[in-house]
């Protein structure tokens, strides 16, 4: 993971890095997918609800504006997992 001086700015640049490839169709998807597994314990515990609480709606398809493509849902509930695991949370 890059390091800043700021590691607030760094949680909130990953946040937006995710954000944006969620939604997408290409390979950025499993890039922050397995970004987000290799470095799961080390986000903040506010940076890890928040992208549980989105990741987890959007793989529900809670969130009418993504769609998970079938060819991104094993990298993203693979992130998922970890962010629980992380977290704590054994769902």
């Amino acid at each position: 993971m890059l390091r800043y001086e700021n590691a607030e700015l760094e949680q909130e640049l990953f946040f937006m890095a995710f954000r944006y490839a969620l939604p997408r169709h290409t390979y950025c998807c499993d890039d922050v997918a397995r970004h987000i597994v290799a470095n799961a314990a080390q986000f903040s515990e506010h940076t890890r609800a928040l992208i549980i609480k989105e990741l987890g709606l959007a793989l529900d398809g809670k969130d009418p504006y993504i769609t998970i493509s079938q060819i991104d849902r094993p990298s993203w509930e693979r992130a998922l997992a970890a962010l629980r695991a992380a977290q704590g949370d054994t769902k």
